[in-house]
């Protein structure tokens, strides 16, 4: 399947993606600030990891080492913040 179409029939329909998403996603070489972009998207709206690197890559054309492990870094990261906001009573437990 699409990567594209997996990601969408979770999160989004493409055409209703914010501009500075679709900028991120489809126009900008990847840099830091586009890729954290996507980032905070894609997990802030429960995109499985493996499932947000496949789109990414395909929407972008190509594969780098860089996206994946920096997908897989801030994913990291965002996964230790919860667990210390849960933790310190910050946001309730689901």
């Amino acid at each position: 399947m699409n990567p594209l179409k997996e990601v969408e029939g979770i999160v989004f329909d493409v055409e209703s993606l914010p501009t500075y998403l679709i900028y991120d996603i489809f126009v900008v070489e990847p840099n830091t600030h586009s890729v954290k972009s996507v980032d905070v998207f894609m997990y802030g709206n429960g995109v499985p990891i493996e499932k947000a690197v496949d789109c990414f890559m395909a929407c972008i054309g190509m594969d780098s080492f860089y996206i994946t492990c920096a997908l897989r870094d801030w994913y990291s990261m965002w996964d230790k913040i919860l667990i210390l906001l849960i933790k310190h009573g910050i946001i309730p437990r689901l």
